[in-house]
């Protein structure tokens, strides 16, 4: 063998050169992605000319409801890239979660597939979104700014919009409750399965239906930013109406989907929040009453003996026991971001929506805000809370797109390399011999995020066996990487 062969095949075996390797096929991949996004961006700014140039030839004063070339232009370019990037962030979910879903371990995870559900229409609602004011036919009263469509495009838009819009909040209102029956009720995958085979279908038949039934109506037209629930002229009934009728009754009863569900997952937030608190109170009281041993001592050396193995004893249930709680606790804290996420998606277009029901008029600033910017965020914010804690990431661009966000990936390094997780071996904490391989990494995110350390926890936080309800089910694979070793005492 010569030298050359020799190090190929040291570099190739050892542990050591391999977060080199890695970072290298992340550039290549990042580099890759990057230069697609920018030829995305160049398409969109030579469609966004031609599109300035026509409408300042041509003018815009054929439709009355525009409202001027600047506020077109923000909604017909402000979305785009939030789209494109929940397009991108529900993309790697699907990927995760089909590989965890071929794996043996992870094959039987209800909240794995409802998580996968939410992707598939988050992806489909996206999609949508990202095609904007394109497929809007030109030719229809209500146009604007690079709309080049016909109505059966415009319809075909308001339909996937529709179809993933309702999916989506369907879908986190069955995660939040899911969470509900595990963290609450302690309920387990063998019971989530009953229930599931019920769950999902329910939630696409509902959403197919709700996306369908518009369309015999003509109720999907084009509005300011996309094609949706509206009416050409935009506020009219019965015969007044082009296209489209009473699409304000319409609305607001759309708009008490994701009410229903902001209120749903706020319930469950609160109860999930109380469960925590009890189950921390009573490892204090617990750990608490470890301090106030009994009175009197063993002196003989078979009492001594006895007493010796019943620490023993004692100490293995100690750390049995705070390993079921972070991993419980951990699991409880995804779900409440989780809810929590949902909550800001949705809330600032539920209130743009019930003011349009109510008033019949659009709030030009809050309407950008909300479907500019949070409607189409809704896949980055779940794939955030879905890697938050995931470590390491399965697929190629799923390790790129979290070494992109930053502290995301900081966070699930730290994890990864937590004392004893990486050589699974003893000792003290902070000892040179546990920094891992990825250790120099680390640190350098750690002086880019400028992420603080979270504080130690008591050794003696924890709750015996029987007090520690909260089960977890197989998602528990994404939650391992919390620190657990704090609360051991060697």
């Amino acid at each position: 063998m010569t030298a050359q062969e020799l190090k190929h095949a040291i570099t190739a075996n050892d542990p050591v050169y391999q977060p080199h390797n890695q970072r290298g096929e992340f550039m290549e991949m990042g580099n890759r992605l990057l230069h697609k996004l920018e030829l995305v961006g160049l398409l969109s700014l030579v469609v966004f000319a031609t599109a300035a140039a026509e409408s300042n030839s041509t003018g815009v004063g054929h439709n009355d409801h525009v409202v001027g070339d600047t506020r077109q232009i923000t909604a017909a370019i402000l979305p785009k890239p939030f789209a494109l990037l929940s397009v991108i962030c529900s993309y790697v979910m699907i990927r995760e979660v089909l590989d965890d879903q071929r794996s043996a371990h992870h094959s039987g995870s209800p909240i794995k597939r409802v998580l996968l559900s939410m992707a598939i229409a988050d992806v489909v609602f996206s999609i949508g979104y990202f095609l904007g004011t394109w497929p809007g036919p030109a030719d229809m009263p209500n146009s604007t700014v690079m709309n080049y469509g016909t109505v059966a495009s415009c319809e075909f838009q308001g339909f996937i919009i529709l179809l993933g819009y309702v999916a989506s909040i369907l879908g986190g209102a069955a995660l939040s409750f899911y969470y509900l029956l595990v963290v609450r009720f302690g309920k387990s995958d063998p019971d989530l399965h009953r229930i599931e085979r019920w769950v999902l279908p329910a939630i696409w038949i509902v959403s197919l239906a709700w996306a369908i039934y518009p369309l015999p109506l003509d109720l999907y037209n084009f509005g300011l930013e996309v094609c949706f629930l509206e009416s050409i002229p935009e506020i009219c009934s019965g015969d007044e109406c082009i296209r489209g009728s009473d699409t304000t009754i319409h609305l607001f009863v759309l708009a008490l989907l994701p009410f229903l569900s902001m209120c749903l997952s706020v319930g469950i937030m609160i109860s999930i929040f109380v469960k925590v608190r009890q189950v921390e109170n009573m490892s204090r009281k617990y750990a608490a009453s470890i301090h106030n041993p009994s009175s009197g001592h063993h002196t003989s050396a078979r009492s001594s003996i006895n007493s010796n193995t019943q620490h023993s004893h004692h100490t293995q249930s100690q750390r049995n026991s705070a390993v079921n709680r972070q991993k419980s606790l951990a699991v409880a804290r995804q779900g409440m971001f989780y809810m929590l996420a949902f909550l800001v998606t949705y809330f600032f277009p539920f209130v743009s929506m019930l003011q349009y029901a109510i008033s019949g008029t659009w709030n030009e600033v809050f309407d950008d805000f909300a479907y500019g910017i949070f409607v189409p965020s809704a896949g980055t914010l779940n794939f955030l809370v879905f890697a938050r804690l995931r470590s390491p990431m399965k697929t190629p661009e799923g390790r790129v797109l979290r070494s992109i966000f930053c502290c995301t990936y900081l966070r699930s390094m730290r994890n990864d390399n937590t004392p004893g997780r990486a050589s699974g071996h003893g000792g003290a904490r902070g000892s040179s011999q546990h920094q891992g391989r990825n250790g120099p990494a680390v640190s350098a995110i750690q002086e880019e995020c400028k992420e603080e350390e979270s504080p130690p926890r008591e050794e003696t936080d924890i709750v015996p066996p029987e007090e520690s309800n909260l089960q977890y089910t197989a998602e528990e694979s994404d939650l391992e990487q919390v620190s657990i070793l704090d609360s051991r005492k060697e």
